[in-house]
């Protein structure tokens, strides 16, 4: 037979009330009083929680007969969710639930192990959050080296293009001077050819002009010698 425990003398066990030691606990029988002791009872185990949390599992209380250790009918403490329960109501839940095998869970053992789990996932989820920064930085960093790589080949393509027009531009400047020298030295050819033509026009002009002198003299002495 599953032990049964005195629910409300565990949670108010730990409060010291020497003024109220003579004061009687109030019939329970009547509704009215269940309900207010429902609620005394409640307010210890669900501290400042909403009190929507479980709100199903508190109306269910079973207060059939003499039995003193209020436990909801269909109640499991499991059942309510973790993550809007703080770690005292975590704690009292743990001690108010049975085994499945109806012996009383050690509350010390649940605890450790409550503690043992905590401890557990909290360097599984710094180590899972390590492990995602760490992805999301070399990631990041990929990003960035992957722009800079892009960065750097169209500065470099830029680079080569006019390096490239440069270089065109300069040959085109270079076949301009070499085609300048060429027709200077053309012309300079020519000049001097033109030059030296005329020179020996003019030699030619000079003696046949030496050539008519010598005939005008012939003729003058000819004439004075009749």
């Amino acid at each position: 037979m599953a032990h049964e425990f005195n629910l409300e003398a565990q949670l108010w066990s730990g409060f010291d009330l020497p003024h109220f030691s003579d004061t009687s606990c109030p019939d329970t029988s009547d509704t009215t009083m269940q309900q207010a002791s429902d609620g005394l009872l409640l307010q210890p185990l669900l501290g400042s929680s909403p009190p929507a949390v479980g709100a199903e599992f508190y109306d269910a209380w079973d207060w059939a007969g003499d039995r003193q250790d209020y436990q909801a009918e269909g109640f499991l403490p499991e059942a309510l969710p973790d993550d809007n329960l703080d770690s005292t109501q975590r704690q009292a839940l743990s001690k108010a639930a049975p085994t499945d095998g109806g012996g009383e869970v050690d509350s010390a053992t649940r605890e450790v192990l409550d503690y043992v789990h905590q401890d557990a996932q909290s360097p599984e989820r710094t180590s899972q959050a390590l492990i995602n920064m760490e992805e999301r930085f070399h990631q990041r960093l990929a990003n960035m080296e992957e722009r800079f790589r892009q960065r750097l080949a169209d500065s470099e393509e830029q680079v080569h293009q006019k390096l490239a027009n440069f270089t065109e531009t300069l040959a085109q400047l270079q076949t301009r001077v070499e085609a300048t020298h060429r027709e200077i030295a053309e012309d300079k050819k020519r000049i001097c050819q033109e030059a030296e033509e005329s020179t020996h026009r003019l030699e030619a002009w000079m003696g046949d002009l030496e050539t008519y002198t010598e005939e005008v003299r012939g003729m003058v002495t000819r004439i004075a010698e009749t």
